[in-house]
């Protein structure tokens, strides 16, 4: 008698065993298939309508310029005004994003002058280095089909003292200006866009 209660307890706890060794083993299965099957979101940026991963970089060399009586059309002398636009569409992504983005002026012939840098479609652009300028987008403004325009307007200043320089620059066949850009793209996690302070930084 007191072997067949052994017996039975022995079974008893065998078959516990066996339950929680299932349980746990289909716990783990479940836990690894939501790991397997967590959604991703969808990553979409578009810089000009050029599909962009997270760091783009890349040569302006395409301007509007203002049509004069003088001057024929998208030519660019002296005195002329100009412009060049950079699109940032974050289309089908499902996050909200933070945009960095640098201009190089340096190859700039000194008669030509950047005149200002704004966003065109109502919205702030912040100015986060000497030539870097920053902004989010958040998933609300994505869902609402925003987009921002980013406009850099740069002018061939009508000096008399460059006359001869104008001159050779506008007898150079094809010749144009390029402006290289460099653009970074992150998903935004309430991180703080630090204004550039120019005369801390002088």
């Amino acid at each position: 008698m007191k072997n067949k209660i052994i017996y039975i307890v022995c079974a008893i706890m065998i078959f516990i065993s066996i339950y929680e060794i299932k349980n746990t083993y289909g716990l783990f299965e479940s836990k690894k298939e939501i790991d397997i099957d967590k959604s991703v979101a969808k990553w979409n940026i578009n810089i000009n309508d050029n599909n962009l991963n997270t760091t783009e970089t890349f040569t302006i060399d395409n301007f509007t310029f203002q049509e004069t009586d003088t001057v024929a059309k998208d030519k660019i002398a002296p005195g002329i005004l100009g412009w060049f636009d950079i699109l940032i569409d974050a289309r089908d992504t499902q996050v909200s994003i933070i945009y960095e983005i640098t201009f190089d002026f340096t190859s700039l012939p000194s008669n030509i002058t950047v005149e200002k840098i704004e966003e065109i479609n109502g919205r702030e652009i912040i100015k986060t280095g000497p030539n870097t300028y920053s902004n989010y987008i958040t998933l609300d403004d994505i869902n609402n089909n925003v987009k921002d325009t980013i406009r850099v307007y740069i002018k061939w200043n009508n000096d008399e003292e460059n006359n001869e320089n104008d001159t050779n620059i506008g007898i150079i066949k094809n010749n144009s200006i390029k402006i290289p850009v460099s653009i970074t793209v992150s998903q935004y996690l309430n991180d703080t866009i630090e204004p550039y302070n120019e005369q801390e930084n002088e």
